[in-house]
């Protein structure tokens, strides 16, 4: 008798923790899309629009894989990219 009602309340116990650890998950999950969201409008507010945003990304990686395939990129040509996108 006592070894069912020990699995059973085994079996309660770990449902709670299970239950707990998703409950986790799904604020840990919120609270990502919510940075995202809070990103995605200072990129376009830094950039103007979610287009121009996402060409600039698109341009500073085609011009980072450019720069891998002459060679390592130096110190100073990643601050003059850096001040480009800034200025722009």
């Amino acid at each position: 008798m006592v070894l069912p009602s020990f699995f059973i309340l085994l079996l309660v116990l770990l449902s709670l923790f299970l239950g707990s650890l998703a409950v986790q998950f799904i604020k840990l999950e919120r609270r990502l899309e919510e940075t995202v969201d809070v990103l995605e409008e200072e990129l376009v507010d830094v950039f103007g629009s979610h287009n121009q945003a996402e060409r600039t990304v698109r341009t500073m990686e085609t011009e980072k894989e450019e720069k891998e395939k002459k060679g390592k990129m130096s110190l100073g040509d990643a601050l003059k990219m850096g001040a480009s996108l800034s200025k722009k």
